[in-house]
Formats: structure tokens, sequence, C-alpha cells
């Protein structure tokens, strides 16, 4: 009987990085809208709508003051959770503007007046 040792192997390549990818928890999506705010109040939000340069610093600095622990940065943990909002936003806005749509604000329900704008021919 010959002795063979199992080694486990990874799906992941030698050369690849690690995922910089986690989940937010309730409390520091608040927490970045809250940020948010504080930049628009203390001038960070310019006239073209947009953010001033170095805005993702001060939310990161925002954050690990309420956050301390959570290791969260600028780049790419806050950039990339303002880029998925503004999809989101994007997607429900563009179904709030059919017609025979609406929207229930109290459980995030999307109603249907009348299906037949719908359906398909």
């Amino acid at each position: 009987m010959s002795s063979q040792t199992s080694s486990h192997t990874s799906k992941r390549s030698r050369n690849s990085t690690p995922s910089t990818r986690r989940t937010w928890t309730a409390a520091e999506e608040r927490t970045l809208i809250d940020g948010l705010k504080e930049l628009c109040v203390n001038g960070w939000r310019g006239d073209n709508g947009t953010f001033k340069p170095r805005y993702l610093k001060e939310l990161e600095c925002y954050l690990c003051e309420h956050h301390p622990n959570s290791g969260l940065k600028g780049e790419p943990h806050v950039l990339s959770k303002i880029r998925y909002w503004k999809k989101c936003y994007a997607s429900i806005a563009m179904l709030k503007s059919r017609s025979g749509l609406g929207f229930q604000y109290s459980d995030g329900a999307i109603i249907v007046d009348d299906p037949k704008f719908w359906m398909t021919s």
C-alpha cells in the first residue's frame, strides 16, 4: 500500500490577489450616509453636483472614527458602495417613470396599476 499525502488545493491561483469584497452592516451604511450628509453641510459638494477631491479620504476618517475596527477604506469600499447605490437608484428611478407603476415607500413594494402595461406583444 502506498502512502499518499493529500493536499488541499485552492481554486484560486497562486498569483491572484485576495478579494476586497466585504459585507456592510446596517450601522456602517447609516454612518456612511451620515458622513455624506456631513460632507454636504461642510462644503465638500461642488457646484456641479459632485464631491470635491479627497472626499473619500474624509469619509474614510469619518467611518474610522465611528467604527474603528471595521477596516473600511475610501477606495475600494466606500467608492464601491456609492456606485452600487447609484445603480440601484437609477433602476428604481427608471421604474418609477413608467406609466402604470407606483411605489409604496412604507415597505418598498412596487405596485402595478394595470397589468396590461407589462404585457409584451
